[in-house]
C-alpha cells in the first residue's frame, strides 16, 4: 500500500515508518496537516496514518477534508491518539476516520489495524470493479437498444407497433412508404383509425382488442385504401408483444404487398431472426446487469470474514426496525456481544485462529436465532442481534441461549466465551441511543468479570444492592 503519515513528532514518525517499511509499504512522511493535505492532491494514498492533534491542521480537520473531496479511489484514514475516550471515538468516526490506533505504538495492534485496511481497501476495489462491470453491462445494453432501433425501423417490410390501448408507438419508414403518412402523423393514433380501409372500423377495432387480450392473426388478406393510390392487397401478420416477464404490453402488425408475398415472406423470416437474436440478447445482458447488481449489494452488506451481515447493514436495519416497533408500538431489543480476551486470543494463537474464532462464533449466533432475528458483525470481535417483537425478558433469554451455544462449542486451543449486553427500545429513543443502551449494558457484563448477561438498567440496580 502507499502509506502517508501526518505526525509531527519525529520519533514517533520514524517507528511508524520503520514498521510500515518492514511490511514492504511505500511511506510518505508529513510533519503536519497542511503538508499531509499538499501531498495527497498531488498523488493518491490508499492510507492515512495521521496524528490526532498537529500543528497548522490536526487530523480531524484532514480527515474531513480527504472524505470532502472527489476522489475516484477510497482512503483509508487510521487516526493516531492517545485518546482514548469514546466521545473522542465517535469525534473521530464523525470527522470519517476508519480506525484507531493508540498510542504508544503497538506493533501487534498496528499490524492487525493494517490487515483490517487492507480488507476495506480490497473489498473497496473490488466495489469499483462490479460497478466497472455493470457500466459496461449497461453500456452493451443500451448499444443493443439502438441497433434493435435502427433493425426495426430499418425492416424492408412495413412494421406497427401498438400499446394495449390500440395507439400506435412505432411506425417504421417502410410503413411510411406503403400508407402514405410520415410517423409523426400516425403517433398515438387508434390502429384501426389510421389505417383507412374498405372494411369497417369496428372489425378493425375488434381485432386489435383481440391481439392484446393474447390473439394472433397470421397472414390475413385486407384492402388498403391508400389516400392517393386506392386500394391496395395486402397481407398482415399480428401477434402480441410481451415484456420480459412475459406480460402482455402491446402488439405489432407487419404488412406486405402481397404481389410480393414469397420474397417479402423470405426476408420477413430472416428479420425475425434477427429480431429474436437481439431480443436474446437484451434478455441475456438485463439478467448479467441483474446479476452485477445482486453482487454489489452482497458485497456492500455482507462481512468477508464471517459471511453475516457488516455494520453498514446492521445500521441501515436497525433504523427501519426501529421506526416500525415505534409505528406499531411493538417491542424491540438489541444484543450487542464481545469476545472476551480476544486480543489475547490473538497474540496467543495468531490472525488466522483469531478469525476462524470470529467466524465459528457468526455460526454459533446464526444457528440460535430465530428466523426474525438480525445478526450481523458490529466491528472488530463485536456482534450484533437484532430482536424484533422482543421485550427485556425475552431478550435476556435470548442473550443467555446465544452464551450457552457459543459456550458449548468444541473449541480446539482454549475455551471461547463473550460478554452480552442488553438494550431494550424505550419511548422516544432512536437508534443510536438504543446501541448506547445496550454498549452500556455490555460494559456492565464486563465489569462483572465477562461471559455473562447483563441488561441495561440492571447493571445499575446491581451496583446499588450492593
Amino acid at each position: 500500500m502507499n502509506v502517508l503519515i501526518a505526525e509531527d513528532d519525529g520519533v514517533s514518525a520514524m517507528v511508524l515508518r520503520k514498521a510500515l517499511e518492514k511490511r514492504e509499504h511505500y511511506v510518505a512522511h508529513a510533519e503536519d496537516g497542511e503538508q499531509a493535505w499538499r501531498l495527497l492532491r498531488e498523488q493518491p494514498f490508499d492510507l492515512v496514518i495521521s496524528d490526532w492533534m498537529m500543528p497548522a491542521m490536526d487530523g480531524l480537520e484532514l480527515c474531513r477534508r480527504i472524505r470532502q473531496r472527489d476522489a475516484s479511489e477510497y482512503t483509508y484514514v487510521l487516526m493516531l491518539t492517545a485518546k482514548g475516550l469514546r466521545e473522542d471515538r465517535l469525534e473521530g468516526l464523525g470527522a470519517g476516520a476508519d480506525d484507531f490506533l493508540i498510542k504508544p505504538l503497538d506493533h501487534a495492534e498496528l499490524g492487525a489495524r493494517l490487515n483490517t485496511a487492507e480488507r476495506v481497501l480490497k473489498m473497496q476495489s473490488d466495489l469499483q470493479l462490479r460497478t466497472q462491470e455493470t457500466k459496461e453491462a449497461l453500456q452493451m445494453q443500451e448499444a443493443a437498444n439502438w441497433r434493435f432501433a435502427e433493425l426495426y425501423m430499418g425492416l424492408p417490410v412495413a412494421c406497427i407497433a401498438f400499446d394495449i390501448h390500440g395507439r400506435i408507438r412505432e411506425w417504421n419508414r417502410a410503413s411510411e412508404v406503403l400508407f402514405g403518412a410520415s410517423a409523426g402523423q400516425m403517433f398515438e393514433r387508434p390502429v384501426w383509425e389510421a389505417l383507412h380501409t374498405a372494411d369497417c372500423w369496428d372489425d378493425q377495432e375488434a381485432l386489435v382488442r383481440g391481439i392484446v387480450a393474447g390473439d394472433c392473426v397470421e397472414n390475413d388478406e385486407w384492402i388498403f385504401r391508400h389516400p392517393e393510390h386506392g386500394d391496395r392487397y395486402l397481407t398482415r401478420r399480428l401477434f402480441p408483444l410481451r415484456s420480459i416477464g412475459g406480460e402482455i404490453v402491446g402488439g405489432i402488425g407487419i404488412h406486405q404487398d402481397i404481389t410480393q408475398r414469397k420474397h417479402a415472406e423470405r426476408q420477413v423470416e430472416e428479420q425475425m431472426q434477427r429480431i429474436h437474436v437481439y431480443a436474446t440478447e437484451l434478455e441475456t445482458r438485463t439478467a448479467l446487469l441483474e446479476a452485477a447488481n445482486a453482487r454489489l449489494q452482497a458485497l456492500a452488506t455482507t462481512d468477508g470474514l464471517t459471511g453475516i451481515y457488516n455494520h453498514r447493514a446492521f445500521q441501515e436495519r436497525l433504523t427501519v426496525e426501529v421506526q416500525r416497533a415505534h409505528r406499531y408500538n411493538t417491542e424491540l431489543s438489541l444484543v450487542l456481544l464481545d469476545v472476551d480476551h480476544f486480543k489475547s486470543y490473538n497474540d496467543t494463537f495468531g490472525h488466522p485462529a483469531g478469525d476462524r474464532v470470529l467466524a465459528r462464533v457468526a455460526g454459533s449466533l446464526m444457528g440460535s436465532v430465530r428466523v426474525m432475528d438480525f445478526v450481523a458483525r458490529y466491528g472488530g470481535e463485536e456482534f450484533a442481534v437484532i430482536l424484533p417483537e422482543t421485550g427485556g425478558m425475552g431478550a435476556r433469554l435470548a442473550a443467555e441461549r446465544f452464551r450457552a451455544a457459543l459456550t458449548a462449542q468444541p473449541w480446539p486451543k482454549r475455551p471461547v466465551t463473550a460478554s452480552y449486553g442488553v438494550g431494550r427500545l424505550q419511548p422516544g429513543m432512536d437508534a443510536a441511543e438504543l446501541i448506547a443502551s445496550a454498549d452500556r449494558a455490555l460494559y456492565g457484563a464486563k465489569k462483572a468479570g465477562r461471559d455473562c448477561v447483563v441488561v441495561f438498567g440492571e447493571e445499575t440496580a446491581g451496583a446499588a444492592s450492593e
